[in-house]
């Protein structure tokens, strides 16, 4: 049996059942948390969140895509579980929308995971 390193709790998408997340689980909901929270959001820590809800209604130029990794770059390194591989973003101006499409190195199992984040407008309207 595998030996549980991580544990902690989340109520997101939870309606019957165990609110514990465990290990990748929930390293990778604590990484959502962290880029689905705005910069500046949470009370008392104002370096905590992510710059990229507050790119989308911004007029894109050369820069945003640069602005979007560095930001996941940085979001990244705060957390111990996890190195990135690669980063890539898709900025669809129509929509409102940017997606950041992430390849993770897992450290505690050594293993590669893929999170695609994405940012909307039906996003923006839910804050």
């Amino acid at each position: 049996m595998a030996k549980i390193l991580f544990k902690g709790y989340s109520t997101i998408d939870k309606k019957i059942g165990s609110t514990q997340l465990f290990d990748l689980n929930l390293a990778k909901q604590d990484l959502m948390n962290h880029f689905y929270t705005r910069r500046g959001e949470r009370v008392m820590e104002p370096t905590f969140g992510s710059l990229i809800p507050t790119l989308l209604f911004n007029p894109i130029n050369n820069d945003m895509d640069d602005i979007i990794l560095q930001d996941a770059e940085s979001i990244i390194d705060t957390d111990p579980r996890f190195e990135l591989v690669t980063a890539d973003t898709t900025i669809n101006a129509d929509a409102n929308s940017i997606t950041l499409n992430l390849l993770l190195n897992y450290t505690p199992d050594d293993k590669q995971v893929t999170m695609e984040l994405q940012f909307d407008a039906r996003a923006e309207e839910a804050v």
